[in-house]
């Protein structure tokens, strides 16, 4: 059975949960990407990417529905996670889903913009 080296992120304004499904990885993100959660959340990504690469998984699902706020400092962490995949050569390269939630009105444009730095490989649904 495959499992993926990273824990979770567990800050007390913003949580990220890990699971894995056969070749899909999801986290599930909870709370507010600030200045307050800026260097543990850059951690994570680095470490996420690193085990997502290692594992040889082929679509990372990054579920933002609980995320109420991601200032630009955290997006240019998620932007240089895409821009980083988008890069790369398999089995680095990998499929990037980003759940969004509708009644939170900045992940419109801000999750846009995500989706045009590689629109082969990342989508929003």
């Amino acid at each position: 059975m495959r499992t993926l080296g990273v824990k979770n992120l567990a800050l007390e304004a913003l949580k990220g949960v890990v699971t894995l499904d056969g070749t899909t990885a999801r986290v599930g993100f909870r709370g507010n990407a600030d200045m307050g959660s800026h260097a543990a959340f850059r951690d994570f990504i680095a470490a996420l990417h690193t085990e997502v690469v290692r594992v040889g998984i082929t679509l990372l699902e990054l579920d933002l529905t609980e995320l109420y706020f991601m200032n630009s400092s955290c997006l240019s962490i998620v932007a240089g996670l895409i821009s980083t995949v988008a890069g790369s050569l398999p089995p680095a390269r990998f499929h990037i889903l980003l759940r969004t939630n509708p009644n939170l009105r900045w992940q419109k444009r801000s999750v846009q913009a995500l989706c045009g730095f590689a629109s082969d490989l990342v989508t929003a649904v």
